[in-house]
């Protein structure tokens, strides 16, 4: 693909756009508002990139990254408050370069950045991991939309494997914006394959505690059940039970002690708690 030399580029906070992904996003600024009401008028291309921290209002250069994802604007939609929402697909990692404008936004000279692809038997088999490993965490986290993890099956590139799944990791930032930086497909396999691994390990841990729990608490529940269940069987025989019988022998010599009336008010409020 060919991109314009210079393109408007609008920062993001917690948010890194990749190749393939197609998100929707929240545009506020008033300066974000014109870029994007510019962009639409134009060719609709945007290089969005991610800002250093999330806590800067009006990031300006040295305030974001250097690597971007030139994005298209597929739909923007202008809400009541005076926001707009707008629909982006990601089209390529490009490099930022000087900038040539911070007012009324940022726009810089950018250049196409597009990942190394190995061809090798190797990258294919941590590929084929990172999906096994995606369908697993899916499974035990069930916070994908639906259809996301069986599609994974079906994509053949490793790269696109790398942008689709990292797009719905909930990875933090730093991780997210590595996974862009990387040049190399296999490096950007490998960093995902480390991230899934590390989470399938907790989740599965998380998930054997709490089966060890309940079945801890049903062990307790049992136990009580059938105590209950004994002593109701010795009622309707007329039986008494070993702790039944000391507390009425108890009783039957706290009666015959001929004891003080508040000594018995005590003895009997003991016997009770029995």
């Amino acid at each position: 693909m060919s991109i314009p030399d210079v393109l408007p580029v609008l920062p993001l906070k917690d948010i890194v756009i990749y190749p393939f992904a197609v998100q929707p996003l929240g545009v506020g600024q008033e300066r974000s508002i014109r870029l994007i009401d510019d962009v639409m008028r134009g060719d609709r291309l945007v290089v969005l990139v991610a800002q250093k921290s999330a806590e800067t209002e009006q990031a300006g250069p040295d305030d974001i990254y250097r690597i971007g994802t030139v994005s298209r604007v597929a739909r923007m939609i202008r809400m009541p408050d005076g926001t707009i929402q707008i629909i982006v697909q990601g089209l390529e990692r490009v490099d930022i370069g000087e900038f040539t404008q911070e007012k009324p936004y940022l726009a810089a000279h950018v250049t196409l950045k597009p990942d190394m692809q190995e061809d090798d038997k190797e990258t294919e088999a941590i590929k084929r991991n990172v999906v096994s490993y995606f369908q697993r965490l899916v499974a035990l986290v069930q916070n994908v939309p639906e259809g996301v993890a069986a599609a994974t099956l079906n994509l053949e590139e490793p790269r696109q494997v790398v942008y689709v799944i990292a797009t719905f990791m909930q990875m933090e930032l730093e991780l997210r914006q590595k996974l862009l930086e990387l040049d190399s497909v296999r490096a950007k396999l490998e960093n995902l394959s480390s991230y899934l691994t590390h989470e399938l390990e907790i989740f599965e841990l998380g998930k054997k505690i709490q089966t060890s729990a309940q079945e801890e608490m049903g062990k307790v529940q049992r136990e009580y059940l059938l105590r209950e269940q004994l002593k109701a069987i010795q009622r309707e025989l007329g039986e008494e039970s070993e702790e039944q019988a000391t507390v009425n022998e108890l009783r039957r010599k706290i009666d015959e002690a001929k004891m003080p009336e508040e000594a018995l008010k005590e003895a009997n409020r003991e016997l009770s708690r029995l």
